[in-house]
């Protein structure tokens, strides 16, 4: 049987939303993932985050359904932090591990403009009461409605298409403001380091200029959680071309913002 070829991009764009790789590739870079079994359209994952200590974080989250094309939607089913032997140990609690794991898949999330549903629930009251875990989750960007001192409450964090040019691009024009000053050092000082030859400068020099040109290229948001770009945003371009030039002015800065 002959397909048309609006069939036959169908059957592409389908077999590609089986299930979406490149979000899965992306994760992969920053946590352990594995594919649990699902059902239907449906497609679950477990991701894990490791910490020096031998903590880490596990996230389970859901796709809802992956063939309704490029709007994804996710459940995120459990957040747990665990030693090394998969046993909840105080050890690893207070240690913000849980909001770090959190913001760089949410960082991630974001750049594929997905939307993230969850159930705020405690599982321990005493310890951690349940409106501190709906704080916990309005500080990462998630909305409520309702009663948040409620035992369960509905969450949800809206995909960033409509207001991803404003943050989005705000966080890429600083991150890319600091490295432009970077490689603008390099080009004033390309003969001059210290100790060194002139020709053997020049080599390292243009080496440094490639790596900091590659970062004031790509995105912050490739290889920096959305804390850390949200660091950079109390500061002007001008004092981020300044740091990025000048690593005693960078010190300086950093050294006063520690102190207040």
């Amino acid at each position: 049987m002959k397909i048309t070829r609006k069939q036959l991009r169908k059957l592409i764009r389908e077999s590609m939303l089986d299930f979406p790789i490149g979000f899965m590739n992306r994760l992969s870079q920053s946590f352990d993932t594995e594919l649990m079994p699902g059902k239907g359209a449906n497609r679950v994952l477990k991701i894990t985050k490791h910490f020096d200590d031998g903590c880490k974080v596990i996230i389970d989250f859901a796709f809802l359904d992956v063939t309704r094309g490029d709007d994804l939607d996710l459940y995120l089913s459990d957040l747990s932090t665990y030693d090394s032997n998969n046993i909840p140990n105080p050890d690893c609690y207070r240690k913000g591990y849980a909001k770090t794991a959190m913001n760089e898949f949410l960082s991630i999330v974001d750049q594929y403009d997905i939307s993230v549903d969850l159930t705020a629930a405690s599982q321990n009251k005493e310890r951690f009461p349940n409106r501190r875990l709906v704080q916990f989750y309005q500080d990462l960007g998630f909305d409520y409605g309702g009663n948040p001192n409620k035992s369960w409450v509905e969450m949800s964090r809206d995909r960033k298409s409509d207001d991803i040019n404003e943050g989005y691009l705000t966080d890429y024009a600083k991150h890319s403001t600091m490295n432009l000053g970077q490689v603008l050092r390099h080009l004033r000082y390309i003969t001059d380091l210290p100790n060194t030859p002139k020709l053997e400068a020049i080599k390292k020099r243009l080496r440094w200029l490639v790596n900091d040109l590659y970062y004031t290229i790509t995105p912050g948001q490739w290889h920096h959680t959305q804390g850390e770009l949200d660091e950079l945003s109390q500061y002007s371009y001008g004092d981020l071309l300044k740091m990025g030039f000048d690593p005693d002015f960078a010190d300086e800065v950093l050294s006063n913002a520690s102190l207040e």
